[in-house]
């Protein structure tokens, strides 16, 4: 967009009284669920509201690599069309299930060379990065070690490590350090999704949360999150 611009439109749009901006970015939904069904793919919802990206895959589930691969809901979605941008990200759980099952374990060299081959995978078939659900299973089983592992998988890529967090509840401020440290080790920026704290007892933990948070910023440290 410039002062000058060359042409004539087609159709005339009076902004007066308006504002102008880009379209919002959802960092966090879950609206590849419905996005399965052809009829849910224009996201009117959405769009309607000013959102025109949205970040599908979170909390560690994504729809590969059990049903497809990462190339494939891009091809589907790019032939088929959808009504706002998707950028994806592959699911820890999901590919810890797909090598590990739902077994409550650490996983031996072997396994853990399989889940770094298929986060690679779905990073040269165009993931934008990695979700954990470390609340979930089989996510709740995995250890910060093996999580910050796949991380570094995304990092050469410019991925972003986006999390739910391990606790939201008491543990709260140990979880937040969990996730920096991984970003920190790996290099890989990390979004905190849905930044909050349950549970009566523990409301005003956030506050002890964002004081860690900018620490780790001013560190240089890239890290974000999102709330409700």
């Amino acid at each position: 967009i410039g002062r000058i611009i060359s042409g004539k439109a087609s159709r005339m749009i009076d902004a007066r009284g308006l504002y102008i901006m880009p379209g919002f970015i959802d960092l966090h939904t879950h609206v590849d669920d419905g996005m399965y069904f052809p009829e849910n793919r224009a996201c009117l919802n959405y769009l309607k509201q000013g959102v025109t990206t949205v970040i599908v895959g979170q909390c560690g589930s994504s729809a590969w690599p059990i049903f497809e691969k990462a190339e494939d809901l891009v091809k589907r979605w790019t032939e088929e069309g959808i009504g706002p941008n998707a950028a994806l990200l592959v699911g820890h759980g999901t590919v810890r299930e797909f090598v590990m099952g739902m077994e409550n374990r650490e996983p031996t060299p072997e396994e853990l060379d399989r889940m770094k081959e298929l986060v690679h995978e779905a990073m040269e078939q165009g993931a934008y990065g990695l979700s954990t659900g470390l609340i979930y299973q089989p996510g709740s089983f995995a250890k910060t070690d093996e999580v910050m592992e796949l991380v570094k998988i995304i990092a050469p890529y410019g991925g972003i490590y986006h999390t739910h967090i391990r606790d939201e509840r008491e543990k709260l401020l140990d979880a937040v350090r969990e996730a920096i440290e991984i970003s920190e080790k790996s290099g890989a920026p990390v979004h905190i999704s849905h930044f909050k704290v349950m549970d009566k007892p523990n409301w005003g933990l956030v506050k002890e949360a964002s004081a860690i948070i900018e620490e780790a910023t001013a560190r240089g440290i890239k890290i974000s999150a999102d709330q409700y």
